[in-house]
């Protein structure tokens, strides 16, 4: 990167900090009855990333009994439910996101004619079926423990285990940081995986911000550094997004989301039947083809390798489990058409809808990969609506239609994060200037009222410098394949083949937990050995798509 780049990423960053605090001690002026810190939290949210302090979960965690927990969530358990389909479709959504055009250019290193891809549909219909199976089963761990959130999920079946003595220890008495670091490591992993969506986000709307450009004939100067169009992006576009303080407007935002995938997709088929980028066609001189293509005789010199590389990439764009507590208890489980026993219902209803999401997504993982081969067969970008002509008009349909997608479903990841960070730095405010006033107290005199929070810890300062480092990254790195593939292998790996069967297994070891269930011993160890072997097989994916993927990105 050059100077000019640095400058324009430094200049982002103390335009977006000193401008977030400026307007927000204007709006602090103006207003004559600002919320305190602890008010303006969002615990709806924030908890989805991270389990609760150490000191709110002695008073109010899942410390109790398995009936005072179950009535601790039915309390606080919302209010609105979610209908069967829209939950799938909701769901659906958070698994068509940016990575979905990448596909194909993965499909191309593996299999660059179509008689390789029975095998790549076989693939992504295994994935699917384990990924239905693990989301399924969090759900039911989610049943089982009465938790709300994932990383509480994971405390009460994993975490509380030893305690109970329902899982014999080398130690007779495991020590605290054995106990804490599974928690500590489930919540990095969760909290990281939506940054690094956010960050493929970012490089797909910079991508179409760049082809707009181009169409309205912006500065060369603009178009030509990256940085300058992230700076514009973020700024301009995404910063007001970003600083919403809820999502109760951005209802219907997994409509619009998907639509705006089948348009794009809907251009793609449209460009296969007219022929346009063929030799010869309208386009095909103009088209941003690859600079390099793969033979199939090089496609098959490491396939193995690579089978593991788009692997990856599928769990990347697969991996929604970190929100099925969520889904569960949001759902409407009375919904469901089928009349079964009362017991089995609830998970019947939750298989139902998980199951209709994750083949929908497939089917649409599979219908984008054949398009985008019917239009560039080995010749498309990593990115498949970069292949485009910048001359062809449904191109700019398609850019727009696909930005718009990712921009609607941009705040429903972006905000948990910037919420989960703002309370972890609220708490730390809040926990130093409690030490301050108790050291300065000379004298027993009345408690002071919880301090407003800093403007440097508004919500839209936050946003911004959250923003200024997806931007850094995003400006470095372009290749949302490779993004995808080695966020896929180290992140969604976890969350989608390690810690679901993890959590299920340890639920099923305590018998406080299913004893309600009229299970037999025998169908309690035929699950554990069931979910072992997912284990071992999540395992052994995440293991060889991680080392796959870096030596890959490290390769290119």
């Amino acid at each position: 990167m050059n100077q000019v780049n640095l400058v324009s990423l430094g200049f982002l960053l103390l335009w977006l900090c000193s401008t977030s605090v400026a307007l927000e001690f204007k709006r602090r002026d103006a207003s004559s009855s600002s919320l305190t810190w602890h008010r303006k939290l969002l615990p709806s949210f924030t908890r989805v990333l991270a389990p609760q302090p150490e000191g709110l979960a002695a008073a109010g965690g899942h410390h109790h009994s398995p009936e005072a927990h179950h009535n601790v969530v039915k309390a606080s358990a919302p209010a609105n439910k979610a209908s069967p389909w829209a939950s799938s479709i909701n769901l659906m959504k958070n698994c068509v996101g940016a990575g979905v055009l990448s596909l194909n250019g993965r499909v191309n290193t593996i299999a660059p004619t179509l008689a390789s891809y029975p095998q790549v549909f076989a693939l992504i219909l295994l994935i699917t079926l384990w990924a239905i199976h693990n989301f399924y089963i969090v759900g039911e761990t989610v049943r089982l423990t009465g938790a709300q959130t994932f990383a509480e999920t994971w405390q009460t079946a994993v975490e509380d285990l030893p305690a109970h003595g329902q899982r014999p220890s080398p130690s007779p008495s495991p020590s605290k940081t054995w106990r804490t670091l599974p928690t500590s490591y489930v919540t990095f992993v969760v909290t990281c995986a939506p940054i690094v969506s956010c960050v493929a986000n970012t490089i797909v709307l910079t991508d179409v911000l760049t082809m707009l450009l181009r169409v309205v004939r912006a500065p060369a100067a603009l178009v030509r550094h990256r940085a300058a169009v992230v700076a514009l992006l973020s700024t301009v576009i995404l910063l007001p997004v970003c600083s919403v303080e809820s999502l109760n407007g951005l209802k219907s935002i997994s409509v619009i989301g998907l639509s705006g995938h089948l348009a794009a997709v809907a251009v793609i088929v449209k460009r296969v039947v007219d022929g346009s980028y063929r030799p010869g066609g309208l386009f095909h001189a103009t088209a941003q083809w690859a600079t390099t293509t793969t033979t199939a005789s090089a496609a098959g010199a490491a396939a193995w390798s690579k089978w593991f590389v788009f692997a990856s990439l599928l769990s990347y764009c697969q991996v929604a489990h970190y929100n099925a507590p969520r889904y569960y208890n949001e759902l409407d489980k009375g919904s469901s058409s089928t009349t079964v026993a009362a017991p089995s219902s609830p998970s019947r209803v939750f298989l139902t809808m998980v199951t209709r999401a994750y083949l929908g997504a497939a089917s649409l993982y599979g219908l984008t990969i054949l398009a985008t081969y019917g239009l560039f067969q080995d010749r498309g970008q990593s990115f498949a609506l970069n292949t485009l002509s910048p001359l062809d008009p449904l191109a700019i349909a398609a850019f727009v239609a696909f930005g718009a997608s990712v921009l609607a479903s941009y705040p429903l990841v972006f905000l948990n994060v910037r919420n989960w960070l703002r309370q972890q730095l609220l708490l730390q405010h809040h926990h130093y200037a409690s030490r301050r006033g108790a050291d300065d107290a000379a004298a027993p005199t009345p408690a002071p009222a919880p301090a407003p929070a800093p403007a440097w810890l508004s919500v839209r300062t936050v946003a911004a410098l959250l923003l200024s480092v997806i931007g850094l990254v995003a400006t470095f790195v372009t290749d949302i394949g490779q993004l995808g593939s080695v966020a896929g292998a180290v992140f969604g790996s976890s969350m989608m083949f390690v810690f679901p069967p993890l959590m299920y297994m340890g639920a099923l070891q305590q018998p406080r937990l299913v004893g309600g269930e009229g299970w037999t011993p025998e169908e309690i160890q035929r699950r554990l050995r069931w979910n072992r072997v997912l284990l071992g097989g999540g395992l052994v994916l995440g293991a060889m798509g991680t080392f796959n993927s870096v030596k890959a990105l490290f390769a290119k």
